[in-house]
């Protein structure tokens, strides 16, 4: 087998493409200072072995393509947890606002017991001060029947009594 040592570029390959690509092409060769062929068989030979890659993403983008999936878990994660939290706070203020709720009605309540003990104590007070009167005033009726003019008077409305008695038994 014999090795082919020609290094000479006599073969002719080709492609075809567009109006524009070509312009582009010869634009670019010329921004290089290169001719057009050159240009194309330096884009050959540059990428003849990564052919298959071509279209591809590379080994980094596929790292930072995993790692983008990631956050992407991790932020869905987190704000479902928000989510939950929100759910969490609203469930306890609710909780909060009824108890909050219900002591705002026993301090009511509260203050209407109050209220009205303290108009049970006043008419208390005035009770006590109108049976203390009509205690003094029992006190001084009983001191004028335990005196002696309602004894004589006793005894002689008494007499005045037997007398009219006798005298209507008399008038039969």
């Amino acid at each position: 087998m014999e090795t082919h040592k020609n290094n000479h570029r006599n073969i002719t390959l080709s492609t075809k493409a567009t109006v524009i690509d070509k312009i582009e092409l010869k634009e670019i060769a010329q921004r290089n200072n290169l001719t057009l062929s050159e240009f194309i068989y330096s884009l050959i030979t540059v990428f003849k072995h990564q052919f298959e890659n071509i279209g591809k993403d590379s080994h980094e983008v596929e790292r930072l393509k995993k790692e983008i999936q990631l956050k992407d878990k991790a932020l869905n994660k987190a704000q479902i947890n928000l989510e939950n939290a929100d759910y969490k706070v609203k469930l306890e203020m609710e909780r909060a606002d009824k108890a909050s709720h219900k002591y705002d009605e026993c301090r009511y309540q509260l203050k209407e017991a109050l209220a009205r003990e303290t108009d049970l104590k006043i008419n208390n007070e005035e009770l006590v001060k109108e049976n203390s009167r009509l205690f003094k005033t029992v006190a001084s009726l009983t001191n004028y029947n335990n005196s002696d003019n309602y004894k004589k008077a006793g005894i002689g409305l008494a007499g005045v009594i037997g007398a009219s008695y006798g005298f209507m038994r008399l008038l039969k």
